[in-house]
């Protein structure tokens, strides 16, 4: 039903099976040495030290908030709307994920407009409208933001970007593996609002994505296009849905413990390298789960027992591959143990017990502590992988 190309959905509508009717405004600028020249004085560009090399020689008013952010706290959001000059109707993020996340966010609470100068290919939330914002006492939450007036994605400043940065976008889509099916379950448990036809795109491109990741590694332009186009389409996925529930379920509950264990210096590494690390985790655990039915707890669950085989069968699909797509992610230098970004055992397995949503959300998470089996399938799952 959807598009497969991201530059053919501005300005329209889908009427969708689901019952909704499904519109997209963004204006997504894609192509080579296509940032704007100039910007007018009443945009304000929020960018850090690093990104701001990416600007070139672009004209407008620039707003450094630190020499490398590396975390989208709620006082790096507060100094924008303080500081920015009155005359200011838009902001301007030139970076990826955690400048994104603070501009939108600056944006939604200023009511300003936003617009997304990507520098990386390394997360979907270009096109998103929330915002994950660490508060104080390292609270993380989920937060309502501005969706993009426009977003410029470079493909020249795109593909130059740190390997690293390019890999944790890879790790970003993967996750929509066990994203996927927990936003079927939620549906199933808490009647979340469901779309078949947004899952669908967001299969599509998570398909694309891995099917062309080999060629990452080298910076191969057909990979890096299928990498870029990914990216958007799940953010356009978001985007329409309203939420984030199409791109991210327990594996990025997880990921942002782990940004919060970063911190405390703790952890190391990037978003999307958590991202992919908790798929890996989460489709073993969801296995284990769905290796034998439980009896219903309460009439909450009716939908999912009803479901059960359905559900199971994806799961059981899923790791049926899980090895290849791991293989896969160690062959271009992708992440896929938590000892790899500083996690031991000790600290997994609290991760693993303590780990909450940053906003209420029904994922594999919540599934095994409502079924008593945490404790055990961790356990399991310790033993079995570590």
């Amino acid at each position: 039903m959807f598009p497969k190309n991201p530059l053919e959905y501005k300005g329209r509508q889908f009427c969708c099976k689901c019952g909704k009717t499904h519109s997209f405004n963004a204006d997504i600028i894609l192509g080579k040495n296509i940032l704007p020249k100039e910007f007018s004085k009443d945009t304000l560009i929020i960018c850090d030290s690093n990104t701001l090399k990416c600007a070139g020689n672009i004209k407008g008013e620039k707003f450094v908030i630190g020499k490398s952010v590396e975390s989208a706290k709620i006082n790096f959001v507060r100094h924008i709307i303080d500081n920015m000059p009155k005359d200011i109707i838009t902001l301007a993020a030139l970076g990826s994920g955690t400048i994104c996340d603070i501009t939108r966010y600056a944006a939604h609470l200023s009511q300003k407009h936003f617009v997304a100068l990507a520098t990386a290919p390394s997360m979907d939330g270009y096109l998103s409208v929330v915002s994950p914002i660490v508060f104080e006492n390292y609270v993380k939450r989920s937060m309502p933001s501005k969706a993009p007036k426009k977003a410029y994605c470079d493909i020249d400043i795109l593909s130059a970007a740190p390997m690293r940065l390019i890999l944790a976008g890879l790790g970003d889509i993967l996750g929509k593996f066990t994203s996927l099916i927990d936003w079927k379950i939620a549906n199933l448990v808490e009647d979340c609002y469901y779309c078949p036809e947004i899952a669908e795109l967001v299969k599509y491109a998570v398909e694309l994505c891995y099917q062309n990741s080999q060629g990452l590694k080298d910076r191969d332009n057909k990979s890096i296009m299928a990498l870029i186009d990914a990216l958007l389409l799940c953010g356009i996925a978001m985007n329409m849905a309203g939420f984030s529930r199409p791109a991210s379920g327990a594996e990025h509950t997880l990921a942002h413990y782990f940004e919060i264990e970063v911190l405390k210096n703790k952890a190391y590494g990037y978003h999307g390298e958590f991202v992919g690390i908790g798929m890996l985790i989460y489709a073993r655990l969801l296995n284990m789960f769905f290796e034998k039915k439980p009896n219903m707890l309460s009439k909450k669950f009716e939908k999912l027992m009803d479901s059960w085989y359905s559900i199971k069968d994806e799961v059981t699909s899923l790791n049926d591959r899980l090895e290849q797509i791991e293989s896969a992610m160690k062959d271009v230098g992708c992440k896929t143990k938590p000892s790899e970004i500083g996690i031991d055992k000790k600290a997994l397995i609290k991760a693993l017990l303590t780990v909450r949503p940053s906003m209420p959300k029904y994922t594999s998470i919540t599934l095994l502590r409502d079924f008593g089996k945490e404790k055990e399938l961790i356990n399991k799952y310790i033993e079995k992988y570590l």
